[in-house]
């Protein structure tokens, strides 16, 4: 059926998409053992409903109870209560849901590692290509073409928490937003929230906000600068730049590795995997390890789209 797991091979993964899991030395991470979980709720990790939605065909919302399940199960059957380092990622969707329970994986952590007498773990977030959306996005094409930059913002978060509903999202910006809360959907109203630490891996043209969300069809990696749907390109990664900055002022430990290559996720495989990505003479790899292991300030935008 539609959204279950129950044809997956129990040996291997249904998706080839690893990154913080990825066996290579372009990954920080690589020799760290690795729990990963396969998306199939299609909800961005936030649903909460045990229940068939009568709005999407009796598909099940599960998202967060996922999550509450592996981490029951990890303080079942790992020696997760004892651990020393945690990191929590996810791409696309899943940078989504990294957002939202970034402070709760954090707060469960901090409860078993109490239960064992042990010392919390040095935990930390890296949502991939998860900043959905920029603020002021989206704006469509065919709008921006007429000169209306008006986003839709409150629209669609509201619109998605509703179609994912009931759904579970981050609790305090949740419980700050109060009659307004479906607002946390969007990651750019959400960020502000997030106590844990976060280190950011973006595009700062994602191809799917761009192509498929901000309807721009004719809008390529090869578009014409000068051409309406260049300027749209360019439009969006403003916006994108502008959030970074934004997300800095909120966070004043955020890491930031934000490339200008025009894709969404999918060329960040490749960068953990097999493709060495430099930003400003320093690669990935090392940013992040700058950062999550010495602690120190990491903020890397590319200049120019196709620079290293």
């Amino acid at each position: 059926p539609a959204g279950s797991s129950s044809s997956w091979k129990a040996d291997a993964t249904p998706e080839n998409n690893h990154m913080l899991t990825a066996l290579s030395p372009l990954n920080p991470f690589a020799n760290w053992s690795h729990v990963y979980v396969p998306y199939c709720s299609g909800d961005t990790w936030l649903g909460n409903s045990k229940e068939g939605h009568v709005a999407l065909l009796g598909l099940q919302m599960s998202g967060h109870l996922i999550l509450e399940a592996v981490m029951q199960h990890l303080h079942n059957h790992s020696s997760i209560a004892n651990a020393t380092n945690v990191v929590l990622g996810g791409t696309s969707a899943g940078g989504i849901g990294a957002f939202h329970h970034a402070d709760w994986f954090e707060e469960r952590l901090r409860g078993m590692a109490a239960g064992a007498g042990a010392k919390p773990p040095d935990f930390a977030v890296i949502p991939v290509e998860g900043v959905f959306f920029p603020a002021k996005f989206p704006v469509l094409f065919p709008e921006f073409i007429l000169g209306i930059h008006k986003a839709a913002d409150a629209i669609v978060s509201k619109y998605l928490a509703n179609l994912f509903g009931p759904v579970w999202m981050h609790e305090g910006c949740v419980a700050a937003r109060g009659e307004d809360a479906s607002l946390c959907w969007d990651v750019s109203a959400l960020v502000g929230y997030v106590k844990a630490r976060l280190f950011v891996v973006t595009n700062l043209f994602d191809q799917l906000m761009i192509h498929d969300i901000g309807t721009c069809l004719p809008c390529s990696n090869e578009t014409s600068a000068r051409s309406l749907p260049g300027r749209y390109v360019r439009f969006f990664g403003g916006l994108m730049r502008e959030t970074l900055q934004q997300f800095r002022k909120a966070h004043r430990s955020l890491g930031v590795f934000a490339s200008s290559e025009y894709h969404h996720d999918e060329n960040w495989v490749d960068i953990f995997t097999t493709r060495e990505k430099k930003i400003h003479g320093e690669s990935l790899s090392s940013a992040i390890s700058r950062w999550y292991f010495k602690r120190e300030q990491v903020v890397l935008v590319q200049d120019r789209c196709g620079a290293d």
